[in-house]
């Protein structure tokens, strides 16, 4: 294992974790770059059984913020693709 300080020494440990919001006021790149860290820790087979469980969790919790801000993106773009096409009033695309 890999010495058992680890994963409650700051943010990036299990202590770190807020509930399931995990990622919810970080921007789409910073919570990809979150998450390739905890990918990238995993693969090296350095972190421990508790470390790899808590780190799978954190990744779950910043893959759905991930979806969900691409999600907010991809509506938006399609609702000015509706406003350009004359097929939504305009007052709604700025939202």
């Amino acid at each position: 294992m890999s010495g058992g300080t680890e994963p409650a020494s700051g943010p990036s440990g299990p202590s770190g974790a807020a509930g399931g919001d995990e990622g919810a006021d970080l921007s789409f790149d910073e919570a990809l770059v979150r998450l390739e860290s905890i990918i990238e820790r995993m693969e090296s087979r350095d972190a421990g059984l508790e470390e790899s469980l808590a780190g799978y969790e954190r990744g779950v919790r910043l893959l759905r913020h991930c979806r969900d801000v691409l999600k907010r993106a991809e509506d938006r773009v399609e609702e000015l693709n509706r406003v350009l096409d004359g097929s939504a009033p305009e007052g709604r695309a700025g939202n």
